[in-house]
C-alpha cells in the first residue's frame, strides 16, 4: 500500500489528477477510473470537506504508478516503533491464549484421571444397573477418554499454529520495518 498527503482539493478527480499525473488532455474516464479506486481505499473520500488537509490516503497497489513527488513515506523510525509495537502486542497474545491452553490441559488431565479410576467406573456401572434408560444417554468411559485426547491434541494443534503465524508475523514486520 502506498500513501499521498492530501492537500485541499476540491474533487476526488482533481486529486486523482495530481497523484497519478493524469494530463489535463488526458482521458476523463481514466480520471474517473483513478478517482474510483481512491474512493474505494478511502471511503472517507466521498465528503471531502471533512478530510484534514495533510491526511494520509492510502493508494492501494493496483491503482495506477503515483508519481513521485506525490508520495509520502513513513520514516524509518516510524515503521520501527510500528513493527514493535504490533509485534509486541502478537506475542502478548501468544503469552495469554498459551497460558489458556495449558489451563485447559492441566484441569482436562486429572479430570481424566479420576473419570479413569475404579471408583468412577464402578459408579457408572451401578448407575446404569439401577437406571437402565439412562445408559443410552451416558457417554462410556471410553467415549470420554477418546474425546478428551482429540481436544488435548486440537489444542496443540492450534498452539502450533500460533507459533508459526507468529514466526510469519514476524517476519513480515521485519521486512515492513526495513522498507
Amino acid at each position: 500500500m502506498r500513501f499521498v498527503i492530501f492537500k485541499g482539493e476540491k474533487s476526488v478527480n482533481e486529486l486523482a489528477t495530481r497523484i497519478f499525473r493524469i494530463p489535463s488532455s488526458g482521458s476523463q474516464a481514466a480520471t474517473n477510473q483513478a478517482a474510483a479506486v481512491l474512493v474505494k481505499a478511502n471511503p472517507q473520500l466521498a465528503d471531502l470537506s471533512k478530510v484534514p488537509l495533510g491526511s494520509l490516503i492510502a493508494v492501494p497497489d493496483n491503482a495506477p504508478a503515483i508519481s513521485p513527488d506525490e508520495r509520502a513515506v513513513a520514516s524509518g523510525v516510524v515503521r520501527s516503533l510500528t513493527a514493535q509495537t504490533v509485534q509486541s502486542a502478537f506475542e502478548a497474545l501468544q503469552q495469554r491464549l498459551t497460558g489458556i491452553d495449558t489451563s485447559a490441559t492441566s484441569r482436562l488431565k486429572p479430570a481424566m484421571d479420576r473419570i479413569q479410576t475404579t471408583d468412577c467406573k464402578t459408579a457408572l456401572k451401578n448407575l446404569s444397573d439401577q437406571r437402565p434408560e439412562l445408559v443410552d444417554r451416558l457417554p462410556t468411559v471410553d467415549r470420554i477418554a477418546k474425546d478428551t485426547e482429540d481436544m488435548m491434541k486440537d489444542l496443540q494443534s492450534a498452539q502450533d499454529l500460533r507459533q508459526q503465524a507468529l514466526a510469519q508475523l514476524t517476519a513480515a514486520l521485519a521486512s515492513f520495518a526495513k522498507q
